[in-house]
């Protein structure tokens, strides 16, 4: 590819993507306009592809651009949409960071719960499940009250969000340049609207549950064992989703697997003085059905049961424990476990696959970024919601999602047998 031509990809794809981040800053977030939300996070898509595939042509640093012009790209696009309106998620943030400023502990109170009436204002019918108590783990939870002690706004929960994304995205780099690959290829991830949409837009909590599996990652790349169970047992504090990675760290390193599991059980130790934590909340609440998964495509009597859920539960261990005895490398067992994890999930909504794509840049996988493409339909249900009152999603969006990604991952699959002998 021609210096010229490159030149001219690179200017549109950032320039489309700068279309996107201004379009969704005027509209304020998804809310006001979901239908124009959807249009700006296509052509965000656009530029997104055409920045991706720049990069994949050039072998070169010199004809693209030096990292920290794109690591500041990656900032600016964050700080345009930082004044969005947030998730509805982030009043539950807020709520239950005010709880524990009151000294009540939100794994035994509900938001509903009578003994904490005193603390209801006008965003108190905002929040969403107020029948169940809190699901997010206790480094959640230390965050949401660090937030609210500092000033209690959606806007400074989401700020954390955001934060924690961008570094998120300066970790990822170092971690590629420790695997000998261009830190550029972090914008795979940085770049994606997905990413951008689920946290500089809405400011979901996953962002500080990545930064530290990227922390892990890094810090097994640079032989530091014991600090890698620390980081994968805060990791699990912050959200359980990491614990799939546990079994890896078991067959590897033993000792790293203790203290990351002795970690996570320390940040709950608070917790557990005023009352049971919230393991059980979590099941319940993951009791909702099937909501946009791949399981959506089978018939709902064979994968909406309990017997249906502990067998999915049995599959996914041990589905970890082959990945930990055949992978060697930390981010390929990663990226093969979170990939089976989101394949065998009942619910997904479209920020849970920010969790692969933080692995992406290692070696990006087309069917993941179509996915990611494709949940642009997940935003039908916000309309349904302003249009009727109910949050609801059309019956054919896990159809429109899953089955594109399906043959896509099938054409990998045969490109790939068919490159193998080749290689041989």
């Amino acid at each position: 590819m021609s210096p010229p031509v490159t030149y001219g990809l690179l200017v549109l794809g950032w320039f489309l993507l700068l279309g996107f981040a201004l379009s969704v800053a005027a509209l304020g977030g998804v809310a006001p306009d979901v239908r124009a939300f959807q249009v700006a996070y296509g052509v965000g898509f656009i530029g997104y592809g055409v920045l991706i595939g720049v990069l994949a042509r050039s072998r070169e640093c010199t004809k693209i651009g030096r990292w920290r012009w794109w690591f500041c790209g990656c900032v600016a696009l964050r700080l345009l949409l930082a004044g969005t309106e947030p998730t509805d998620d982030a009043f539950r943030y807020v709520w239950e960071g005010r709880v524990q400023q009151a000294g009540y502990n939100p794994y035994r109170h509900a938001p509903d719960d009578p003994i904490l009436a005193p603390l209801r204002d006008d965003s108190w019918p905002q929040i969403n499940h107020p029948h169940v108590p809190a699901i997010y783990p206790p480094l959640a939870q230390m965050e949401f009250l660090a937030a609210v002690t500092v000033y209690p706004s959606l806007y400074v929960v989401k700020g954390f969000h955001v934060v924690w994304d961008i570094c998120v995205v300066a970790v990822l780099a170092a971690c590629l340049r420790r695997k000998d690959k261009r830190p550029h290829w972090a914008a795979v991830y940085a770049l994606c609207p997905l990413v951008l949409s689920a946290f500089a837009v809405e400011g979901h909590l996953d962002s500080l549950m990545l930064l530290l599996v990227v922390a892990t990652a890094w810090a097994i790349m640079a032989g530091r064992l014991k600090s890698a169970g620390v980081l994968l047992g805060l990791a699990i504090a912050a959200k359980t989703v990491p614990i799939v990675l546990l079994p890896w760290l078991a067959w590897r390193h033993r000792r790293s697997a203790i203290i990351a599991v002795a970690t996570a059980a320390l940040c709950y130790c608070p917790y557990l003085i005023s009352g049971p934590v919230g393991f059980a909340n979590l099941w319940r609440f993951g009791e909702g059905g099937v909501f946009l998964s791949l399981l959506a495509l089978a018939p709902a009597s064979a994968v909406d049961t309990a017997i249906a859920r502990y067998a999915l539960a049995a599959v996914l261990a041990m589905i970890s424990l082959v990945l930990a005895w055949r992978r060697r490398d930390f981010v390929q067992y990663a990226a093969e476990m979170t990939a089976a994890l989101l394949l065998l999930l009942p619910i997904v909504h479209y920020w849970y696959l920010t969790w692969i794509l933080l692995f992406q840049p290692f070696g990006p996988k087309i069917r993941w970024l179509v996915a990611a493409l494709l949940m642009v339909v997940y935003f039908e249900a916000a309309r349904s919601a302003m249009e009727c009152g109910e949050w609801t999603m059309p019956r054919w969006a896990p159809l429109a999602i899953w089955s594109p990604f399906c043959c896509v991952w099938l054409i990998e699959a045969m490109v790939g047998r068919r490159r193998t002998p080749e290689a041989r």
